[in-house]
């Protein structure tokens, strides 16, 4: 055996059927041959051993015909220069090129390979296999060794700034304004809304008490000048002893002053919700944090934080990420291998995928099938050939022979009815 054999258990298993099968072959024709030669000495007992003769004869060329087609397919009989003989090897290139166009056409047909998928169900298959606690976490492992590939190098710039783009793109698109509205018009008509004007009025009450010298002030400048100032101290006081009155009853959660005020307040967020005027506001906030460069920043910052926080907990505890990924996918598999709808649609995608994929590679793959059998060394050919149809090549020998034997004593009978 060539060092260019394969060793695998099959193929020796192969070769030794093909052995076997050959030495039938041969048996026979050697059988054929004996009988052919011994019967002429026994030619005077008449037409039996005629019959036989005739029979063994053409057996006889009927092997021998067949041990020359199927030697000639694969090497030079006898190694004799016959014209049109080591067809196979004489032939490597063109045979390359048909077999990788036969495998392109009639193998990778892209509808075909969809319905194929579909019935093999893989996603089905995976689903089971990424169950099992073990499988989960080998895939989780090779999960993590990517993960620290990709978080290893904190200054890779252009993964970021690459998801910067794709998450500015998203926000873009994406109909924030008119949620982002919605959410703040919720807020604000909420319990919190109390909080809010609780502590605005506050403010405005702190600020009239304390400043309480500066409105009396204020008011003496604008008042007449034949009115005393002791006369414009009091209204001025009373007028500010009026104004925080009116504070304190506002905040005052039980009094109809407050119910008044919040339900003018209700009104008006309404009003702005309803007529777009907060979906405007908001979508202007969005553009401007998008363009000005805050969004960059903050995206940036998140970024960095994220990649630094995943990769310390990669370096420093890797087993007990990748035992919580591994539990993640598990429990993802079992959800999904559940719903039978989200089932058929992954089953989909993946026959939708393979059909691309294969329409895109067959004539890549077509070239790699021939280009690989036309690179074989021509004995490394013969080989390959004769081990997968060998067997099959040997049995014709043996129909050869048996055929022939069998169309010879048919025409022995027919000579002889005719005469």
């Amino acid at each position: 055996m060539t060092d260019f054999a394969s060793g695998l258990p099959e193929d020796i298993a192969k070769r030794q059927g093909i052995a076997q099968v050959r030495r039938v072959a041969s048996l026979i024709l050697l059988v054929l041959s004996v009988i052919f030669v011994t019967t002429h000495f026994f030619e005077h007992l008449g037409w039996p051993v005629l019959l036989l003769q005739s029979m063994a004869e053409a057996g006889m060329i009927g092997g021998l015909a067949d041990w020359f087609a199927i030697e000639a397919l694969f090497r030079r009989p006898l190694g004799l220069p016959i014209p049109h003989t080591a067809l196979l090897p004489a032939n490597q290139n063109r045979a390359a090129e048909n077999v990788g166009r036969f495998f392109e056409t009639y193998f990778l047909e892209p509808g075909i390979i969809r319905t194929r998928i579909i019935e093999l169900r893989p996603a089905r298959y995976a689903l089971a296999w990424l169950i099992k606690r073990r499988n989960a976490r080998q895939v989780a492992s090779y999960l993590i060794g990517v993960l620290e590939y990709l978080v290893g190098d904190r200054d890779n710039i252009r993964f970021g700034g690459k998801l910067k783009t794709q998450i500015k793109a998203i926000f873009k698109r994406a109909a924030l304004s008119k949620a982002l509205a919605a959410e703040i018009a919720t807020v604000l008509n909420s319990s919190t809304k109390e909080d809010l004007t609780d502590n605005l009025l506050a403010i405005v009450r702190s600020s009239i008490a304390s400043n309480r010298n500066d409105l009396v002030t204020l008011v003496q400048d604008r008042s007449r000048w034949w009115i005393a100032s002791r006369v414009d101290r009091e209204v001025a006081n009373r007028l500010t002893d009026a104004v925080l009155s009116v504070i304190d009853d506002l905040m005052d959660p039980s009094s109809k002053l407050r119910a008044d005020f919040d339900g003018a307040i209700e009104s008006i967020i309404s009003q702005m919700a309803d007529n777009g005027t907060l979906e405007t506001v908001v979508s202007r906030g969005k553009e401007h944090f998008l363009e000005s460069g805050a969004f960059d920043d903050l995206a940036a910052s998140i970024l960095h934080q994220t990649r630094d926080r995943i990769a310390a907990q990669v370096r420093h505890n890797p087993d007990a990420l990748a035992d919580d990924l591994a539990q993640s996918i598990q429990a993802f598999a079992i959800k999904i291998s559940r719903e039978p709808e989200t089932l058929q649609k992954i089953e989909q995608s993946l026959a939708d995928a393979a059909e691309v994929l294969i329409r895109e590679l067959k004539p890549v793959i077509g070239v790699y099938v021939s280009d690989m059998i036309g690179s074989w060394e021509p004995e490394m050919l013969v080989d390959r050939f004769e081990v997968e149809v060998g067997r099959d090549l040997q049995f014709i020998r043996i129909n050869g022979s048996v055929l022939g034997a069998a169309i010879g004593g048919a025409i022995f009978g027919v000579s002889a009815v005719l005469h």
